[in-house]
């Protein structure tokens, strides 16, 4: 195992380290100089370009349209706005407020107060022209009518339905005296009788015979039933 050992083990681990160390040095002397290059040429070549042309336009822009329009700003819009601040206040704001106090209000004032006493003298009005007397001629006229023809009707109603319990007490007394009675004997003493008597002597013989007549047949036909 130790001579295996040497012939395979050790040539590979010798393989290893030498790859190893060609790796650091290709890493050493070759790819990072190759790579500070690179970035050092990025640098020149690409950054600090951009950084010049992005400062040089932030500069522009800055002295062409942020000091140009920062100046119009306090220059110009400032006064102007203030101006028409001022104007709208003294040429709408103020008038309107003076004519909504010195004006709007006391005839609004007036108009409520005006609408109070119509609507008061109407209510006035109403109140002892319609609905005083309609209370009256109800209290006093049509509530006793009213009263007086309910107490009539239900008395009416009250004898109506007596004279109708009389009558209907009447029609079927009538009624079972004059139909169910007879009928009742009429069925007791002679239908029911002749009923039972045909029965017992005509349709019970009749059914036997029809019957021992129908196992003849059946007999003659198919022969006596197995046991």
């Amino acid at each position: 195992m130790r001579i295996v050992a040497l012939i395979v083990v050790v040539p590979l681990r010798l393989l290893w380290e030498a790859l190893t160390a060609c790796g650091r040095a290709l890493y050493r002397w070759l790819l990072l100089p190759l790579g500070r290059a690179l970035a050092w040429l990025l640098n020149i070549l690409v950054v600090v370009p951009l950084r010049a042309l992005v400062t040089a336009v932030g500069w522009l822009l800055h002295h062409l349209l942020v000091v140009p329009a920062r100046w119009l700003y306090r220059v110009l819009l400032t006064p102007l706005g203030r101006g028409l601040v001022w104007l709208g206040r003294h040429l709408f704001v103020v008038p309107l407020v003076a004519l909504y106090r010195y004006v709007l209000t006391p005839i609004g004032h007036a108009i409520s107060w005006v609408a109070r006493g119509i609507w008061a003298v109407i209510t006035f009005v109403v109140r002892y022209t319609v609905v005083v007397p309609l209370v009256a001629l109800w209290r006093y006229a049509l509530g006793p009518i009213c009263r007086g023809v309910g107490t009539v009707l239900g008395w009416a109603w009250q004898a109506a339905g007596h004279v109708v319990r009389f009558l209907w007490g009447i029609v079927s007394t009538l009624f079972r005296w004059v139909v169910v009675i007879p009928v009742g004997w009429v069925w007791r003493g002679l239908l029911r009788p002749v009923l039972h008597a045909v029965r017992d002597h005509v349709w019970r013989p009749v059914v036997t015979v029809v019957r021992q007549v129908t196992a003849e047949v059946r007999r003659a036909l198919f022969g006596a039933p197995r046991a």
